[in-house]
């Protein structure tokens, strides 16, 4: 996710529709939006925001994407968050773990 893509389209259409249209872009990819995401979506600017943190993290991290998939399934794992084992799992998967 480009920060001045994000900025660009939040500045012709509005924070509240882009924050829509990641969430759709989310579920497409995955199957569902995650709880978290959901929640997030109330303020879109917040929703916004992290996912271009997130999105940042993982285009400079020297680990592959299934791998922080597989780390955070474990962290989920240890904070007993059913919501988020469930999502990074199917991430996981779908990004190559088996």
């Amino acid at each position: 996710m480009d920060f001045e893509k994000i900025s660009a389209r939040i500045a012709e259409r509005g924070s509240e529709a882009i924050a829509r249209e990641l969430l759709l872009e989310i579920e497409n990819e995955y199957g569902r939006v995650p709880l978290i995401f959901e929640r997030m979506s109330e303020r879109p600017e917040v929703l916004i925001s992290h996912l271009l943190y997130k999105g940042a993290v993982v285009e400079t991290s020297q680990l592959e994407p299934k791998m922080i998939e597989l780390i955070s399934l474990a962290v989920g794992a240890a904070l007993k968050c059913s919501h988020c084992v469930e999502y990074h799992m199917q991430s996981a998967i779908a990004k190559g773990a088996t």
